[in-house]
Formats: structure tokens, C-alpha cells, sequence
């Protein structure tokens, strides 16, 4: 069996994946802003035992991860990543090298979600997509005929830090109103948050109690109508779909697919999002573009890192189609 760890803005998870795309006995812990990388690496061991104890002590063949950071490709390293800043320069895969004797294979989160959308889709349906991961940050992943792009380095796809409002925020990542610092769920967290201290009058005020708003509560105070939510949501809609317009521009894809934890509530997003493409992607762009949102739920990270195994187990992670 492949182990499959995801490294996230908020939380790390462990899972089994011995038959593709079967992911079996997931476990989660914490992690976040100031969380300490030895300690979280500390309690993904623990969860790999776990799990390993959970399919009868089968032997693992390799591992595979996930992380919410650039990778660099040579040393195995996250590189500043936005969400995770005290992870900076730690080598997940030293440190599972040092423990394991299996491979280690490592990846970005949303680039390896891109690759299983491809390899869990008919070939000769698709051959150019773009995935985006909205979540505590804003990844994405790129499949240029039927590869993973990487760039020179190994660092593209960073479509969250595509500069959509010049005069923005700062971002995590250091760049002036980024996708991600507009749009991702902790900045709808940080706009509810400062909406309701200055006394914006919204049914949110009452739904959080007096705790902190997160991105969850306003897309469902929005859905009841509230004005203040839903005014973030089409504002939200927007920054989208201005980044989605710049992608759109230089890869030209058949296929937009929306993942990661804001994605259940892209119903809400995606009439924002495709006024904003229709009036503002060139037309030969835009006609026959489709976007859809992710069946992978939160597994695609977890997917694709077996997919990092494909070309030695077969038997693991094949193609569908």
C-alpha cells in the first residue's frame, strides 16, 4: 500500500490508499500558523502506525505527500510557504527518509490534486486543465497536454498569488492583493471579522456568538440572504474570477475544476465567477470553457501522492479511461 500524508494551512492527514483511488483509514491533527514542523511530524508518525495497524500491518511501499508550500524539486524543501511560515526550509522528506526505508515522494497540494483530477478522467476528453483549491489559502495545478507543468524550477501554479487588485493587501507570500489575500477563507474570515468589529449590521453577528467568524459561517449566513455576507461572497466571486481570467489567458484549458474545503459552497461563487469570465475573457477564450467543481472532496491531495507512484506500482495508481 501507498501511505498519502497531506500537509495543509490547517491541518495534516495520514490515509491508506491500497487500491486507486481507494483512500481508506484517514486520520487527522492539527496544524496553522505557529505550529511547530517536529511536533506535527511527531503525530504524522504516530498516524502512520495507526493506519498501518489498521490494514494488518501491511507493508508500505511508499510514501507520499502533500504540502501546502512550493517545493524545491532538488532539495526537497518547502519554500515560503504562506500559510505555514515556520515550516520554511524543512525537508519533509529528510525527515521521513531518515525514518523509512520506502521512497518519499513530495509534491505541492494543489499540483498533485490536478494530476489525480487527470489521471481519474478520460484522456481523450481532456488533455489541458487548470485546478484551483480554495481553501484556508488559494493553490492551483496545471495539466499541459496530459503533463503536470512544472516550470523551470518546479514552482508553477501558484494561481493564488496572481495580483488581482494592485492596491489589495498584503499577501502571506509578500506580494500586494493577491487572489489569495482577497479571496481565500482566511481573508473572507478577516473581512467578516473586521465588518462585524466595526458594527456592520448582519445576521452573523448572532450566528457566531460572539466567537470568531470563519469563511463556513459567512457563506451560510449569505445563503439565508443576509447582506453584509453577501456582499463578501460576490466580492469574493470577483477576485475569482479575475484570476481565473489571467489563467484562462495564458493556458488557454478545456477545463477549470474547483477543489478544496470552499469548493461545497461554490454554487454560491459561480455566477459571480462566470459573469465576471464572460465579461471579461476574450471571447475565443471563454466559449467553450467549462468549469466544474471537484468530486475528490478532500481526498485530492491525498490521490495525487500516489500518483507520484504510478510509473513503479501500477497495480496502485493506474489511469481511468
Amino acid at each position: 500500500m501507498i501511505i498519502g500524508i497531506d500537509i495543509g494551512g490547517s491541518r495534516a492527514r495520514v490515509a491508506s490508499i491500497d487500491v486507486f483511488p481507494n483512500v481508506t483509514n484517514k486520520l487527522v491533527s492539527s496544524t496553522g500558523i505557529g505550529s511547530d514542523p517536529e511536533e506535527v511530524m511527531l503525530s504524522i508518525e504516530r498516524m502512520i502506525r495507526s493506519t498501518q495497524r489498521s490494514c494488518g500491518d501491511t507493508d508500505i511501499e511508499g510514501i507520499g505527500v502533500s504540502l501546502a508550500s512550493p517545493v524545491n524539486p532538488q532539495t526537497g524543501m518547502m519554500v515560503n510557504p504562506p500559510n505555514l511560515p515556520e515550516w520554511d526550509n524543512f525537508a519533509v522528506s529528510e525527515y521521513l527518509d531518515q525514518r523509512y526505508s520506502v521512497p518519499i515522494k513530495i509534491g505541492n497540494d494543489a499540483s498533485l490534486a490536478a494530476l489525480a483530477e487527470y489521471r481519474l478522467r478520460p484522456h481523450d476528453q481532456v488533455r489541458n486543465l487548470i485546478y484551483y483549491t480554495l481553501s484556508t489559502g488559494i493553490g492551483g495545478g496545471i495539466i499541459v497536454n496530459g503533463q503536470l507543468y512544472m516550470g523551470e524550477h518546479g514552482f508553477a501554479g501558484e494561481l493564488g498569488h496572481l495580483t488581482v487588485d494592485i492596491e489589495g493587501p498584503k499577501c502571506n507570500c509578500g506580494n500586494m492583493g493577491c487572489l489569495e489575500a482577497v479571496a481565500s477563507g482566511l481573508a473572507i474570515a478577516q473581512l467578516a471579522k473586521e465588518g462585524i468589529d466595526v458594527g456592520k449590521a448582519s445576521a452573523l453577528r448572532e450566528a457566531i456568538k460572539g466567537g470568531e467568524p470563519t469563511s463556513q459561517d459567512v457563506f451560510r449566513v449569505a445563503r439565508g440572504g443576509d447582506e453584509f455576507c453577501s456582499d463578501i461572497v460576490d466580492s469574493v466571486a470577483r477576485y475569482i474570477g479575475a484570476g481565473m481570467v489571467s489563467a484562462i489567458h495564458i493556458f488557454d484549458p478545456e477545463l477549470i475544476i474547483v477543489g478544496g474545503g470552499m469548493s461545497g459552497s461554490f454554487d454560491q461563487l459561480r455566477p459571480g465567477v462566470e459573469e465576471y469570465i464572460r465579461g471579461n475573457a476574450m471571447g475565443h477564450f471563454s466559449s467553450n470553457l467549462k468549469i466544474e467543481v471537484s468530486n475528490l472532496g478532500d481526498d485530492g491531495g491525498l490521490l495525487g501522492a500516489a500518483c507520484l507512484f504510478y510509473d513503479e506500482f501500477t497495480h496502485t495508481c493506474g489511469s481511468h479511461g
